[in-house]
């Protein structure tokens, strides 16, 4: 009985050894892949944002709801986002019936796609 204790026991500090010393590598391991992911250059990161500002516009024209292009740019990441909010034109329309469609609070929404829009007339 005493000696199927002492195997089980040996055992499980078998394992307790195996773990830390993973643990112990996981932060290297973690830090590398972290260097490795910030290394990465997404192509379409290194266009000027003048043209990602076109492009989103020309999306946005043949989007089929005006509401969800810039919403939807601006949420791909944050130099999408940086973009997309430095862009006012592409703030310009909406669509007043999508609203009620959504249940947005119509003086929310304007005051936030006015402030986006800078002085440009918008587009409804």
């Amino acid at each position: 009985m005493s000696g199927n204790l002492r195997t089980r026991l040996a055992h499980i500090e078998s394992q307790i050894n195996a773990f830390e010393i993973q643990i112990a590598r996981l932060p290297a391991d973690h830090q590398a892949v972290r260097e490795e992911l910030a290394a990465v250059v997404y192509p379409i990161l290194t266009l000027l944002n003048e043209i990602t500002s076109e492009i989103f516009l020309h999306f946005a024209r043949d989007c089929e709801h005006a509401l969800r292009a810039p919403v939807l740019l601006s949420s791909i990441c944050s130099h999408w986002r940086r973009v997309a909010l430095s862009t006012p034109s592409l703030w310009t329309r909406f669509e007043a019936a999508s609203l009620e469609e959504n249940g947005t609070q119509m003086s929310v929404f304007l005051e936030l796609w006015l402030s986006r829009a800078g002085g440009l007339p918008l587009d409804m």
